[in-house]
């Protein structure tokens, strides 16, 4: 939910820098207008996505059910974790996981196995 509400705050504060612009009003309609359909798809997409991320100690993390390297620009935090990760010759991809994604104690053993398992 967390995301949810940042996704919508940040397209209202677009939307009214959009609107307090010096674009003729012509420019500011349209503009608005694919703000709050891109705030659509993007609600659309948190509602729907679902990823599993599972590691085993003999072949690594799988983003799923894809083997994929973890990298080191993952940021974890008690909040959130920006998943940085590379599947075999595919490019650099990120996922946004929130602290209320996962039940607690699962999103807590997840940062320590993130940590545990990139040293």
């Amino acid at each position: 939910m967390r995301l949810k509400y940042a996704l919508i705050a940040a397209h209202g504060l677009a939307l009214c820098a959009c609107l307090s612009s010096a674009l003729p009003w012509p420019g500011k309609l349209p503009l608005g207008l694919a703000l709050l359909i891109h705030l659509g798809f993007a609600v659309r997409d948190v509602d729907h996505r679902r990823d599993t991320i599972r590691y085993h100690a003999a072949s690594g993390w799988n983003i799923n059910d894809e083997a994929v390297l973890i990298l080191p620009s993952t940021v974890v935090t008690p909040f959130a974790i920006w998943l940085h990760f590379k599947a075999e010759g595919a490019r650099k991809k990120a996922i946004l996981i929130v602290n209320d994604a996962l039940p607690e104690h699962e999103f807590r053993r997840l940062i320590v196995k993130l940590k545990i398992s990139a040293a």
